[in-house]
């Protein structure tokens, strides 16, 4: 028998405060001084988005990460915690990660599985760990909370549709990294962690030649004794990136 758990929402303004507070978070309101994001933010409205949170059980897994003072934090286990569902606002989306607008703090280190309504009506539960919580006003709190595996953007926001010579100019950017990190000492870990860079976009862009061709190179490189074979291979990575320029947005998954 499937266990059930009762939605609970904690914010406590109106639709027209919440209108005025995402309005002003976009326009640069209580912006951190440091940001720490690595992909591009897409607007993306959901309201009432279930929120299922949890603690993790094994305490070996748990980083620390950090709070919404800037300060770091250790978050430990707690035995047994019965999983709760909230109802939250969504601010923004990224191919890892998504802003969420809650009523409470939440530590960092909680995971999450949100409940995100694509463009097709299709509700998809994504798996992440909530990694910030920052105080904003009125008792509403901003969550940050990463995916563990890349979304594919253009499912849920439309204006991705018309930005793929952008995605790809992104993407060739990390491939000239990767190039140059070859002639570097040390590059074989430089490689993974480039190639790991690529196919997070490349996946979340819809790209997914460009995602398998970047997986090919970094499996690949533990086994080589020399960095020409490796060479060629990103040459031919960059020209697969080159085929998708001024080609077809593409179509958002049924």
């Amino acid at each position: 028998m499937t266990q059930r758990y009762e939605a609970r929402e904690t914010l406590r303004i109106d639709r027209h405060q919440m209108e005025h507070l995402l309005g002003e978070l976009e326009h640069g309101f209580n912006r951190p001084k440091v940001s720490r994001r690595q992909f591009r933010r897409f607007r993306f409205r959901q309201r009432h988005c279930e929120v299922l949170l949890w603690h993790v059980d094994d305490p070996s897994t748990m980083p620390s990460f950090r709070s919404g003072s800037g300060g770091r934090v250790e978050i430990w286990p707690r035995a047994e915690v019965r999983p709760r569902i909230f109802l939250m606002e969504t601010r923004n989306l990224s191919v890892m990660g998504i802003s969420l607008l809650h009523g409470a703090f939440i530590h960092p280190g909680v995971c999450a599985r949100v409940a995100l309504t694509a463009r097709n009506g299709e509700t998809r539960h994504i798996e992440g760990r909530v990694v910030a919580c920052r105080y904003l006003r009125q008792g509403v709190h901003e969550v940050g909370v990463r995916f563990e595996s890349p979304i594919r953007i253009r499912d849920y926001c439309p204006e991705a549709d018309d930005l793929t010579d952008e995605f790809v100019g992104e993407i060739r950017a990390q491939v000239d990294s990767l190039k140059q990190a070859l002639d570097d000492e040390g590059w074989r870990e430089s490689v993974r962690i480039l190639c790991d860079a690529v196919r997070t976009r490349a996946v979340g862009y819809g790209m997914d030649d460009v995602g398998e061709a970047a997986q090919g190179i970094a499996q690949a490189a533990p086994k080589v004794e020399s960095i020409e074979p490796l060479k060629a291979r990103v040459d031919e990575l960059l020209a697969i990136c080159g085929r998708h320029l001024g080609g077809a947005s593409g179509q958002t998954s049924g």
